[in-house]
This record gives structure tokens, sequence and C-alpha cells, in this order.
């Protein structure tokens, strides 16, 4: 989701080549980077970016470590509702997330 707001955003300005708009979208431009533009663009809430950059870590923590990983019951109720609203910002649909369903004993 935030790479094709990361390419709409490219996309409505009017002085990006094919070859910088490449390297705009290339490896060099992780997650991090992508997410704090958006928010320097306006196009997420600083609150929505401290939420991605928790998931980003959670992740990759999740990915480097084999056991004893803690997951926040709060950041999965905070990320499904940022999902839920990106969702709606792109494809104006709706979903209804059961947040009740994440119990605080995850």
């Amino acid at each position: 989701m935030l790479n094709r707001k990361w390419e709409v955003n490219l996309n409505s300005k009017p002085n990006i080549n094919k070859k910088r708009k490449e390297f705009l979208t290339g490896k060099d431009f992780t997650t991090s980077i992508v997410s704090n533009l958006l928010e320097l663009n306006g196009q997420l809430t600083f609150d929505e970016l401290k939420i991605i950059d928790k998931i980003r870590k959670l992740r990759n923590e999740i990915a480097h470590k084999s056991t004893g990983v803690s997951i926040d019951s709060d950041l999965i109720r905070y990320g499904y509702t940022l999902l839920a609203k990106l969702l709606h910002q792109e494809f104006q649909v709706r979903i209804n997330i059961n947040l009740r369903a994440f119990s605080k004993n995850l």
C-alpha cells in the first residue's frame, strides 16, 4: 500500500523523468524512507508513520530472530485500523475488522 501511495505521489509530479522515477522507486528507497517521505508530503500523519515504523521493526525482528519475539496486541489493532483506512483511501473499500478478537493475551 505504501509503495502504491508513493507511486501515485511520484506520478503527480511533473518533472520526474523515467530514470529519476526508477531511482525513486528502486531498492535504495526502503519502506522506512518511503513512509517518512509520505509523511513529510502530508500523505500520512505522524501517528500513522509511528505505527508503520513499529510494524516494520516488528516484522524485521520476526524475520531475523528465530524465537522470543513479543507481539503487542495494541500494535496489531492499530495496524489493522491503519490498513482499513489505507484500503478505503486507495480503493474506496470499507472493511470491518473485529478488533476485539485481538486480546491482550497475545
